[in-house]
């Protein structure tokens, strides 16, 4: 079964250059590629210099209901950071998703929400990447 996905990258700050987001962007594309799934080029979200504790980013918010429609069945971050620093929301956003079939696949964390046991590392990740937000 091809796996259709789409994409989230997000910087956070004024600080971080704004080509990270086509960094991330282009990680993610590779994954897919390398896993033979299939891009849906309309399906590429981003925000630019926002914290990932807002939880009401547009790009994350339009990521999310596109998610719960069922446009795609995979959501394919470079980082779980990018995706959030907020513990709740990341396993709300969790619970939702895996419900309604749609997973999570991080590149740099090796996590991949449809295998089996990927409850636990998602959980701890999201857990750290509140720590270090500050």
């Amino acid at each position: 079964m091809e796996m259709r996905c789409a994409i989230y990258a997000r910087y956070s700050s004024d600080m971080q250059k704004p080509e990270s987001i086509d960094d991330q962007i282009g990680e993610c594309k590779r994954y897919i590629e390398k896993r033979g799934w299939h891009l849906l080029e309309d399906q590429v979200y981003n925000d630019f210099a926002i914290t990932s504790s807002d939880i009401t980013r547009e790009g994350y918010v339009r990521l999310k209901q596109a998610a719960l429609q069922h446009r795609f069945d995979f959501i394919v971050v470079d980082d779980l950071s990018r995706l959030g620093r907020n513990t709740a929301e990341s396993i709300q956003t969790f619970s939702e998703l895996t419900f309604c079939g749609v997973n999570i696949a991080s590149v740099a964390d090796g996590i991949d929400t449809s295998q089996k046991g990927a409850k636990m590392p998602f959980y701890f990740k999201s857990i750290m990447n509140e720590f270090f937000s500050g």
